[in-house]
């Protein structure tokens, strides 16, 4: 498991239950195509809310059980429209394609460098014909190791407010960062949660993305449109399928897939 937070998805859920900025973001991609929108990493379903009441259904995948066992629950009043899958992004096979897929929250960046490249292939055997993949990735640039504020919010399970503070942790590939967050409550309880991290550069994302069989058809750096340049903080893609997967990490039996 790639963070410990994720086996506590009860605080996962109460620690961004505020932010909407990307909801917002891919629930307007999902309103220009017809018919379900694929979800990576969906989670506890919070990018899938705003997508389902942007009127779209959608097929969740997400490795998680007692995440997907709250996605359910939060969206079961969108009935048939919402469907969870548990399976991980990086191996998976649904039978089907969809117009749009969408992989939120740098949920890619868990993929490894050995698995990048085959998980972006795994995905584009999901994508139609004329259809977009859409994902967001952290962009990599100097880091404060901490410990430091990272966030505060009122965590609505208790009727406290909490702070999270993080310190960085360095690997032996400077591209691999654990992040450990220690969550203060006002109360004096304390928790601590880990989450393992990858940083990948534009061009690395770029070469794997051409190994997938996919071509670029845009790169901003936030969710609003904003130009990408190096100092920007997030990666913001959006790139349509070409050809057939060529990725060498799965090799021919993608390509077969494809057809």
């Amino acid at each position: 498991m790639d963070s410990s937070l994720y086996a506590n998805p009860s605080l996962y859920d109460a620690q961004y239950a505020t932010l909407t900025r990307d909801g917002v973001f891919y629930a307007a991609r999902a309103r220009k195509v017809d018919g379900p929108v694929l979800e990576l990493a969906a989670g506890t379903g919070r990018i899938s809310e705003a997508i389902l009441e942007a009127g779209a259904s959608l097929v969740g995948i997400e490795r998680s059980r007692p995440m997907i066992a709250i996605a359910r629950r939060r969206l079961a009043r969108f009935g048939g429209r919402g469907r969870f899958v548990q399976a991980d992004f990086r191996r998976f096979a649904l039978g089907r394609t969809f117009a749009l897929a969408v992989c939120g929250f740098n949920s890619l960046s868990h993929a490894a460098p050995a698995e990048f490249a085959a998980a972006l292939a795994r995905i584009r055997v999901h994508v139609k014909e004329g259809g977009a993949l859409v994902f967001d990735l952290p962009n990599p640039g100097p880091r404060n190791p901490g410990p430091f504020l990272r966030e505060r919010f009122f965590d609505e399970r208790v009727g406290e407010a909490c702070e999270v503070w993080e310190t960085l942790e360095a690997e032996s590939d400077p591209r691999l960062w654990e992040r450990v967050w220690e969550y203060r409550w006002a109360s004096g309880r304390r928790a601590r949660e880990t989450m393992r991290r990858w940083e990948y550069s534009e061009r690395e994302v770029r070469a794997a993305l051409a190994a997938a069989g996919f071509r670029v058809d845009a790169l901003a750096g936030d969710f609003t449109g904003g130009a990408f340049g190096g100092a920007s903080l997030r990666q913001v893609w959006k790139v349509s399928p070409v050809g057939a997967a060529v990725n060498p990490e799965i090799g021919h039996a993608i390509a077969r897939e494809a057809a």
